[in-house]
């Protein structure tokens, strides 16, 4: 009798460390989903913002525009090229150009030109990404005789001079991208402290919000 009671103990503590084994790992799988999820998530997210900051690029490193927003800007080029670039073509909803002291001289919204008093907000929101860029820009800017200057290696191609972040502003998810306005041609980068920081703010609409998830389908 003895012998049969242990038995069923046994069997009794074989069949609780079973559930528990299988409990334990149920959860495991979960939370290797639920992390594999969250990676994928991330990694379709920072596509988005690698998008925006390639369109972004476009402009803020066009010969042109650097120009142009080195000295006071005139309406008709914000009509001409901001708002047609920014917001009818790549859907930025603000686009603001910061100076070397972390204020915005140049602010459009969609496709008004908007007084940089009026930009309290989306300005505070946006610096912090304007002094990431100061630290990256220390990092590689070189004194010149005239001022600094920047290495080739730092303005060609796809540059890692930029930041983003996500953000809600009046209750809706908003990509905020940077990058300064630096020129391909080395000899062109030419600044006292810092060159113009192009920030631009772009909604998350519900369509990207659908592509993501149709993309996550896929995975």
């Amino acid at each position: 009798r003895e012998v049969w009671v242990a038995g069923a103990v046994f069997v009794a503590l074989f069949i609780g460390s079973l559930a528990f084994v299988v409990n334990f790992s149920g959860h495991l799988a979960n939370k290797l989903t639920l992390t594999t999820e969250k990676r994928l998530v991330s990694q379709e997210f920072e596509r988005l913002a690698q998008i925006a900051l390639r369109d972004q690029r476009h402009f803020a490193r066009w010969d042109e525009a650097i120009e142009a927003v080195a000295q006071p800007v005139d309406d008709d080029f914000v009509r001409a090229k901001i708002t047609k670039r920014m917001w009818q073509d790549f859907g930025f909803s603000w686009t603001l150009f910061f100076n070397a002291d972390k204020n915005p001289d140049v602010a459009v919204w969609r496709q008004r030109r908007v007084k940089p008093v009026e930009t309290k907000e989306v300005a505070n929101l946006s610096r912090d990404l304007v002094s990431q860029i100061h630290a990256q820009l220390d990092k590689v800017k070189i004194k010149g005789r005239t001022g600094f200057q920047l290495p080739e290696t730092a303005t060609s191609g796809e540059s890692q001079l930029s930041a983003f972040v996500f953000r809600h502003i009046n209750n809706q998810l908003h990509l905020i991208v940077a990058q300064p306005m630096v020129s391909p041609e080395q000899s062109v980068n030419t600044f006292e402290d810092y060159p113009k920081i192009m920030v631009g703010i772009l909604p998350v609409t519900a369509g990207a919000i659908g592509d993501i998830e149709n993309r996550l389908r896929m995975t």
